[in-house]
């Protein structure tokens, strides 16, 4: 039963194209709520009985977002929400059952997003038995009819705001026939079999990404549309191979400069790089594939999917080509502790491409201020308490004006703080070796000592926690807040320095950014894990594309291209070699503090502790770590041990199922 739950999907036999996937039930009942580990959200209550009543996976997809409270686009008011890949509930306790839970008109938003308020051109109505609705005079026939009229009606769907027409995929570039709903968007591939033969679009996931980068104050990336940078043409008689990657905006653009300029620097291969909405859609889409469809060559998948991908036993590992190809040297010269991590059972599985790691940022101008060093930042938690106690500034009401530190209840940092005490995230090893991970112990002393040191700051009052760090905008309001100068210190990536570099001139330059190695308990012994993604190699295709992944691979991981990547986003450079480039150089010099990041990168010994853990349900397990780290902050737990107990006792639950599924 537990294979079945885990891998339904690759029962299924069937791979859909562009931006829509089918999805398997890959959840776990916890009473009245399920946690989905494909995307670590939990369903609970009401929404769970109106997601499992009205088509479950097929037809709203997997949650993105944990209930959250938000304000309508529609009426201005404030409901508690959540999001899905495929629609958005509200929930309105003012209405009877059903009418208690609504959908948000997502078909609405993305039509007028994408046509204005001319609409699509090109529009015709089917000839297949038609049904015309007067509220919109849009008809619906055909198969999308029978789709509509199976598939909830009205209340799922919405009345048609379009009629049929032809539309390019923004994921893959083909053109399909679609059809716009209130609530959905229906798209036509008679290359598949019923019930397939009609998609829906991830219109909750666009919103959701819409939502999040207006909240940023960058411009908005809809899901699954491609970068605006130009590609290069294929060459006639090249071999052409498919790379998937999930960096979007900015960063998304410069993956797509370096696909051209290893499409220009030779005529023998040619990479088609795809853009995915993000990480998490990358990795579930690729699990989709596994049911016969086509598989990328070459894959961009997060630090956190490692198990998950040495798992589908379709991965050529990177180790056997540099065997072959006899590039030992590029190997040596990768950052150990890069190379550590995507290092499993000695065997190097992916190659690094984009790494980042986790620091203590300060404000200089703030520790002059109250008479610190603020060429000797806090270097302990002690040390950080005492200097938070002078930072923190209140007005005559006792609010906090200025706080000592803020942060996010971010699980990635308490991973962090874990190995900088050298204590391992899982049992045995982190997963390292031979046997793969069974127990996981993020609720060891380790792991309390960084719950109590957040607590303590905050019943302190002179820190704040501005909420959980996954699946919200909080990492948003902890970068404003930090960059005007609303709090004095807090940890962060170092790959988001360049945009608090810029917030900070922005609001007014009174924020002189300095960086620090993460604080730690005294006498511990410091260290970071490395964060980001790497690219994996599928055994997709011939011999002679698999050759030209390869050939892909080493040109991006070159010292010349990572250092055009990195200094073009603020990651790492995976090469060590890189940094006696000049952009490189020149990107140090301009920001100096970037150095410190390097340091601590360089200071960490590796154990396996610092490597990082790897299993197959990492994705489900950091919700639970923060939702524990929450509840205990709200004092709903009595002990940092008793909040941690509770979510280790969940993700092992969920370990041991994913872990009972995967054949040796």
């Amino acid at each position: 039963m537990a294979k079945q739950k885990w891998f339904s999907v690759l029962a299924a036999g069937t791979m859909l194209a562009s931006t829509f996937a089918f999805v398997g039930g890959g959840s776990y009942a916890q009473g009245t709520s399920q946690t989905f580990p494909e995307t670590g959200k939990t369903v609970s209550g009401r929404f769970l009985e109106y997601w499992k009543a009205n088509g479950g996976l097929p037809q709203q997809g997997y949650p993105i977002t944990n209930e959250q409270q938000e304000v309508s686009d529609t009426d201005g008011k404030t409901y508690t929400v959540q999001y899905f890949e495929r629609a958005v509930f509200e929930k309105h306790p003012e209405n009877k059952a059903p009418n208690d839970v609504l959908l948000s008109l997502l078909g609405n938003f993305a039509y007028k997003a994408k046509y204005g308020t001319a609409g699509a051109p090109g529009q015709k109505v089917s000839t297949e038995n038609p049904t015309k609705f007067s509220q919109t005079n849009h008809s619906v026939g055909g198969k999308f009819l029978a789709y509509w009229n199976k598939n909830g009606g009205l209340a799922q769907q919405g009345y048609p705001i379009s009629d049929e027409f032809t539309e390019k995929s923004d994921l893959n570039g083909k053109d399909y026939t679609v059809q716009y709903f209130e609530r959905a968007v229906f798209e036509l591939h008679p290359e598949n079999q019923a019930p397939y033969d009609v998609l829906l679009s991830q219109l909750g996931t666009a919103r959701l990404k819409a939502k999040q980068t207006v909240a940023s104050g960058t411009p908005t990336v809809v899901a699954g549309t491609p970068t605006p940078v130009p590609v290069v043409p294929q060459p006639a008689g090249s071999t052409k191979i498919t790379f998937w990657y999930g960096l979007t905006g900015f960063n998304g653009g410069v993956v797509q400069q370096l696909v051209n300029k290893y499409n220009e620097s030779q005529q023998k291969y040619y990479v088609e790089a795809i853009q995915q909405p993000n990480y998490d859609d990358t990795i579930n889409k690729l699990n989709t594939s596994l049911a016969g469809g086509a598989l990328p060559n070459v894959v961009q998948i997060y630090d956190i999917g490692t198990q998950r991908m040495i798992d589908t036993k379709r991965i050529l590992p990177v180790q056997d080509f540099v065997t072959k190809d006899n590039q030992q040297a590029l190997i040596d010269d990768l950052e150990p502790a890069v190379r550590s991590y995507y290092t499993v059972n000695d065997k190097l599985y992916s190659m690094p491409f984009n790494s980042s790691a986790p620091v203590m940022y300060y404000d200089k101008n703030a520790f002059k201020e109250v008479g610190l060093d603020p060429n000797n930042p806090p270097q302990t938690y002690d040390e950080v308490i005492a200097a938070a106690r002078k930072l923190t500034k209140k007005d005559a009401s006792g609010k906090i004006v200025r706080s000592g530190v803020d942060f996010t209840l971010y699980g990635w940092i308490l991973e962090q703080e874990m190995a900088t005490q050298n204590a391992v995230y899982l049992e045995p090893d982190n997963g390292r070796g031979a046997q793969r991970g069974t127990k996981l112990v993020f609720n060891s002393e380790a792991g309390q000592n960084w719950l109590n040191f957040l607590k303590q700051l905050q019943d302190e009052g002179i820190g704040r926690s501005v909420g959980r760090a996954s699946g919200t905008t909080n990492g948003t309001t902890l970068g404003a807040n930090f960059s005007k100068g609303d709090a004095a210190i807090t940890f962060e990536s170092i790959a988001t320095l360049r945009g608090w570099s810029s917030q900070a001139a922005a609001a007014g330059g009174k924020v002189d950014i300095g960086v620090a190695f993460l604080p730690k308990p005294a006498g511990a012994p410091g260290g970071v894990i490395i964060g980001g993604a790497s690219l994996w190699i599928t055994d997709q295709g011939t011999a002679t594309q698999q050759a030209a992944s390869w050939d892909f691979v080493k040109f991006v991981s070159s010292p010349e291209s990572q250092a055009f990547f990195a200094s073009s986003t603020g990651y790492y450079p995976t090469r060590k070699a890189s940094y006696d480039q000049q952009l490189m150089k020149d990107a140090i010099a301009k920001y100096p503090q970037f150095q410190k990041a390097v340091d601590e990168l360089r200071a960490t010994k590796a154990t396996s502790a610092t490597k990082g853990a790897v299993f197959g349900t990492f994705a489900g397990a950091r919700p639970l770590v923060e939702g524990a780290m929450e509840q205990f902050l709200l004092g709903n737990f009595p002990t940092a041990k008793a909040a941690l107990d509770d979510a280790a006792n969940k993700a092992n639950d969920n370990l041991d199922e994913y872990n009972s599924t995967v054949t040796p």
